[in-house]
C-alpha cells in the first residue's frame, strides 16, 4: 500500500472507532490476568458466592480477604523468567560480506538494548511480565536517529516501545504475516479555554506498514503545525447523538439524522526502510474462547480453580478473624455515671438526651458498665448488705469462655493447599508439581515426566522470544540498509530445571541404571548451573570424571568391586586418590581438558603408576579407612637415631 492508501485506511479507522475483532476480549482477559498475578482487584470474585449477603458482611469480607493467587504464580513463574539462561540456546547471523562491520555495530548495540540488559535478557522479562498481565499487548521496535548539526543521521539504532491491547485498535493479518497495524496513545495537554486553564485529554494515532508510518496528531483548536505536518479534519462518525426524523409515520421506521463533528489532527508519514511491520504481539498461548484470535497468559488453564482458590480463601479468612478465637460472654451492669452538671447515664446517654453533646463519657454511649481496658485492671463487684457466702453467684459463673473447634479450619487449609496443588496440575498437565525432597520418593521416570510437562509449556513462551529477537535484528538491519538473516532457537529439550531438582534427579537416574551416557549428560548439566560463566572449570571437571572408574555404578556396586580388588590394582588405586591424582595432573598441565581422550589417559596411567609406588614405598595399611595426602611432604624417618637419655 502506498502511502496514500495507508492515509486513507487510517483516517477511516479514526472517523468510524474501527476495533479488531477480539478487542473486547482481550481487554477482558488482561482485567482477568492482572487480577490473578497481582491479587489486586478480586472484590467481585470474594463476593460472588455471597449474593444475600447484607452489605456491611460483604464490605468486612473484603476488607479480611488476604489473595494467595500471587503467592501461587510466585514458584511456577521463575521458570519462565529463567529462560534465557537454558543452555544451547542457538543463535546466528548472516550477512554480506561487505555488511559484516554493520552487523558487528549491531549486535553491540543490541548487546547493549537497555541499561545493564542484552536484548535477550529484556525481553525475557519483558515478554514474561506481560504474558501475565497483559498477553495481548504488542511490542513496536522503533527506529532512533542521531543526528549531526547538518541533520544528517550517524548512528541509528532500535528502542521498544510497548503498548497494552487497549491502545491496540485494530490490524491485519494475511497468511499469518502482518500488513499493517494501529495504535494509539494518549496524552495530555495544558489549554486555555474559557479564560481557564484545564487539561485536555489528546489522542494520537499510528499506523504502521512496510516501509512507513503514518502519523495522525490530535491537536487543539490553536496549535500549529510542524515541520512536515499537514492539517486534517476528521469527521468522528462515534459518539454522536442522532436525531429523530419528526416526519417520520407512526409504525414506521424513522430514519436517524447523524449530527456529526470533527477533530483537528496534524498528519504526517514517516518513510523508516523497514521491509516488514516492526511489531509483534507478547503473547504465545492462543485463546480458545476468540477461535485463536487472541492470546491468554499461561495460566488460563486453571481459570477456575483461581476462582475456587479466591473463595476458599475468603471464607478461611473471615473465619479465622471473626470466628476462630475463644468467645467470652459475661454479666454486665448498666452504667451509673452520674456528671456533675448534665445528670445521670441512662442507656449511654446523660438524662436520656440522644445527641453527641450528651454521650456518656464513662461508657462511651454503650450504657453498660466499663470492664476490662487494660490487663492490670480489676473488676470490683459490691457485696450487698448482709449477704453471706451461701448467698453469693460464684464468680466463674457471671463469666464463660467458649473453646473453638479448628478442626474446621485445619480441613479447609488442606483443602487449599489441595486447590494450589490442582492450579500447578491444570497448568502444566502433571500432578507431580512439588520440587523431589527426598530423592528415594522420586525415580528417574517421575522426574522426567514433571519436567517434560514444564518444558512442554515453556515451549511456545521460548518461540516469542525467538520471533522477538529475530525481529529485532532485521529491522535494525533495515533500519541500516542491509539484509541480515538471524536464527534464534531454544533446544528441543528445555534444561529448566533448579540446581535442587537436578541433583535429586542426577541420583534417581544413577540408581536407575539407565546408562552411563544419561549420566555424564545430567552431570554435565549440573556443572553448567554451578559453573556458569567459566565454560574452563566446567570442562576441567567433566574432563576429571571421564577417568573415574565406576562412575555408571551405585555407591553400593562401586564397593563391592573394590572389596575383591588388592589394594595395588591400578583402578582401585585410581579410585581412591582420584582427587589427589588430578590435583597433581592439573598442577602441572593446566589445559589437560583440552587434550584428546588418548593423550589424558596416558598421563592418567603414568601417575596412577607414581601413586602405586608410593603406596608401596610407605607400606599402606589396606585396612585404614581414610588414605594419605600424598600432596603433603612425608615425615622423615631416622635411620640412626640418638639414643634416649631416659632410657633404661
Amino acid at each position: 500500500m502506498n502511502p496514500q492508501q495507508l492515509t486513507g485506511l487510517l483516517t477511516e479507522n479514526i472517523s468510524l472507532a474501527l476495533r479488531h475483532a477480539n478487542y473486547d476480549r482481550c481487554i477482558e482477559v488482561k482485567a482477568f490476568a492482572k487480577m490473578i498475578s497481582t491479587g489486586k482487584d478480586q472484590d467481585d470474585e470474594v463476593t460472588r458466592y455471597r449474593r444475600f449477603e447484607e452489605d456491611d458482611l460483604k464490605d468486612q469480607r473484603k476488607r479480611l480477604y488476604n489473595s494467595l493467587t500471587k503467592y501461587a504464580l510466585a514458584r511456577p513463574r521463575k521458570y519462565w523468567k529463567r529462560m534465557y539462561r537454558i543452555e544451547g540456546i542457538r543463535r546466528t547471523w548472516q550477512v554480506d560480506k561487505s555488511a559484516e562491520k554493520t552487523l558487528a555495530e549491531i549486535q553491540e548495540q543490541l548487546y547493549n538494548f537497555m541499561p545493564g540488559e542484552a536484548l535477550e535478557q529484556w525481553l525475557n522479562r519483558v515478554l514474561e511480565y506481560y504474558g501475565v498481565t497483559d498477553p495481548n499487548a504488542w511490542i513496536i521496535y522503533e527506529r532512533a536517529d542521531r543526528k549531526n548539526i547538518e541533520g544528517t543521521p550517524i548512528q541509528t539504532t532500535v528502542y521498544p516501545v510497548i503498548f497494552s491491547c487497549e491502545n491496540v485498535l485494530n490490524f491485519k493479518k494475511s497468511y499469518g504475516v502482518l500488513d499493517w497495524l494501529i495504535v494509539r496513545n494518549t496524552r495530555v495537554e495544558r489549554v486555555v479555554k474559557g479564560g481557564a486553564a484545564q487539561d485536555a485529554v489528546l489522542e494520537d494515532y499510528y499506523l504502521y506498514a512496510p516501509g512507513f508510518i503514518v502519523v495522525m496528531r490530535e491537536a487543539t483548536e490553536k496549535a500549529t503545525a510542524q515541520q512536515g505536518e499537514t492539517e486534517v479534519d476528521v469527521p468522528m462518525y462515534w459518539g454522536v447523538q442522532a436525531t429523530v426524523d419528526p416526519t417520520g409515520k407512526s409504525g414506521t421506521a424513522a430514519p436517524a439524522q447523524a449530527s456529526t463533528k470533527s477533530k483537528k489532527f496534524f498528519l504526517k508519514v514517516i518513510t523508516n526502510g523497514t521491509k516488514e511491520v516492526p511489531a509483534e504481539c507478547v503473547g504465545v498461548y492462543f485463546d480458545e474462547v476468540a477461535d485463536q484470535g487472541s492470546f491468554v497468559p499461561w495460566f488460563d488453564p486453571a481459570e477456575n480453580v483461581f476462582n475456587d482458590l479466591i473463595h476458599e480463601k475468603s471464607i478461611a479468612d473471615t473465619l479465622l478473624t471473626v470466628y476462630a478465637f475463644p468467645k467470652t460472654t459475661e454479666y454486665t451492669k448498666p452504667c451509673r455515671f452520674r456528671h456533675e452538671t448534665m445528670g445521670e447515664c441512662v442507656n449511654g446517654y446523660f438524662n436520656d438526651i440522644r445527641d453527641r453533646e450528651h454521650t456518656c463519657t464513662s461508657c462511651g454511649g454503650s450504657g453498660e458498665m466499663q470492664g476490662f481496658t487494660t490487663e492490670q485492671a480489676k473488676v470490683k463487684l459490691i457485696m450487698p448488705d448482709g449477704a453471706t457466702a451461701a448467698d453469693l453467684i460464684e464468680l466463674s459463673k457471671l463469666s464463660h469462655t467458649q473453646e473453638i473447634d479448628i478442626s474446621y479450619l485445619q480441613w479447609l487449609d488442606s483443602k487449599i493447599e489441595r486447590t494450589e496443588a490442582r492450579i500447578l496440575a491444570a497448568v502444566f498437565d502433571t500432578g507431580l508439581v512439588q520440587k523431589p525432597t527426598n530423592t528415594a520418593e522420586k525415580t528417574a521416570a517421575e522426574i522426567n515426566a514433571l519436567m517434560e510437562g514444564i518444558a512442554d509449556v515453556l515451549a511456545p513462551f521460548g518461540s516469542g522470544m525467538s520471533r522477538h529477537f529475530e525481529l529485532a535484528f532485521r529491522v535494525a538491519g533495515q533500519y541500516r540498509g542491509i539484509t541480515i538473516d538471524v536464527d534464534h532457537s531454544f533446544p528441543e529439550s528445555l534444561q529448566i530445571e533448579l540446581l535442587p531438582d537436578a541433583v535429586a534427579s542426577f541420583d534417581a537416574i544413577k540408581n536407575a541404571g539407565v546408562g552411563y551416557e544419561a549420566i555424564v549428560a545430567k552431570r554435565k548439566h549440573i556443572f553448567q548451573k554451578l559453573f556458569e560463566g567459566n565454560p574452563e572449570i566446567q570442562k576441567t571437571i567433566e574432563a576429571r570424571y571421564v577417568h573415574k572408574p565406576w562412575d555408571d555404578k551405585t555407591d553400593e556396586e562401586s564397593a563391592e568391586i573394590r572389596a575383591g580388588l588388592s589394594s595395588k590394582d591400578p583402578n582401585k588405586v585410581q579410585w581412591t586418590y582420584w582427587r589427589e591424582i588430578f590435583l597433581e595432573i592439573e598442577s602441572a598441565d593446566p589445559f589437560f581438558f583440552q587434550k584428546t581422550y588418548k593423550m589424558q589417559q596416558d598421563i592418567v596411567s603414568k601417575k596412577v603408576a607414581e601413586f602405586t609406588e608410593r603406596i608401596q614405598e610407605v607400606q599402606i595399611d589396606p585396612s585404614q579407612t581414610t588414605p594419605p595426602n600424598f600432596n603433603e611432604p612425608a615425615q622423615q624417618i631416622d635411620d640412626n637415631p640418638e639414643p634416649d637419655a631416659n632410657a633404661e
